[in-house]
């Protein structure tokens, strides 16, 4: 989110030079993720139990745990969306943060596949 919020001020014609850069991040690292991290663990206590249901249904279907975190938050933001009538993260108004945040879904999904699926689940 940082770093799309820093890259637009740029593209505004503003230098920010690459300490100010770290320094803003690691802010908003410490600012936001306990925020974000609830967010999260909201969409995955969902998502992730049926995805796991259904990849024991379907074992070879191992898609399933990274679509689920991807599904986890897209769904997290757009209730956010309905619910508060605003953007609640700033970077969810531009469509690139917003797949940037499905990816990093989708490898929670995928970690926790690696992790907690047991191997004759995940084949």
């Amino acid at each position: 989110q940082t770093q799309f919020n820093l890259q637009a001020l740029i593209e505004l014609g503003l230098a920010i030079p690459l300490p100010v850069r770290l320094t803003t991040t690691w802010r908003d690292l410490i600012g936001f993720t306990p925020a974000y991290a609830a967010i999260v663990a909201g969409g995955f206590v969902v998502a992730i139990p049926i995805a796991t249901w259904l990849l024991r249904r379907w074992p070879s279907q191992r898609w399933l745990l990274p679509a689920a975190g991807a599904a986890a938050i897209l769904t997290a933001l757009w209730l956010m969306q309905y619910l508060l009538q605003l953007t609640a993260i700033a970077a969810a108004r531009d469509s690139w943060a917003v797949l940037a945040l499905a990816l990093a879904g989708a490898a929670g999904g995928w970690l926790y596949l690696r992790l907690r699926v047991p191997p004759s689940t995940r084949s």
